[in-house]
């Protein structure tokens, strides 16, 4: 991990939840040339670049609101900061909350990770890793209705 991220452009998705601030915290850890964090909530967001900017004042850190299941924001974000690597975490990880509102859980983290992967493909990013995609498998197999296969395919 530290050879991948050296040195590197690095933008984390959902960088101020349990996953994406411990992505942070190491990648920062790390040297990366910048991170940016993307995370949809002013205050978790708020939270980890202070806690990144008092432990590791030197790492450039960038700062994006935005929110995975906008596309338009996603792709724009990408594209003004060229990662060449991106750890998508932003996702609902709860199982019984995803459970108790499914449409929301396929919003975020099908068409969420949608966005952020065809945003990736589309900026040649090096590399795209994708994080907790257990709640998403367990949506689909409890919903009473199949999600629709094209949901599940890259173009």
């Amino acid at each position: 991990m530290r050879d991948l991220c050296h040195g590197a452009r690095v933008l984390v998705t959902g960088a101020g939840g349990t996953i994406g601030s411990e992505l942070v915290r190491q990648i920062s850890a790390f040297s990366p040339e910048e991170i940016i964090l993307v995370d949809n909530s002013e205050f978790h967001l708020y939270e980890i670049d202070m806690e990144v900017r008092e432990r590791l004042p030197d790492v450039t850190r960038n700062v994006m609101m935005a929110d995975v299941r906008d596309r338009t924001r996603i792709f724009e974000v990408i594209e003004t900061h060229r990662p060449a690597l991106v750890f998508h975490a932003a996702a609902m990880k709860h199982v019984p909350m995803v459970e108790m509102h499914p449409s929301e859980g396929v919003l975020t983290n099908v068409h969420g990770t949608r966005n952020v992967a065809d945003a990736a493909v589309c900026d040649a990013v090096r590399c795209f890793s994708a994080y907790s995609i257990r709640s998403f498998r367990t949506l689909r197999s409890r919903i009473e209705r199949p999600i629709s296969s094209d949901l599940m395919t890259t173009h």
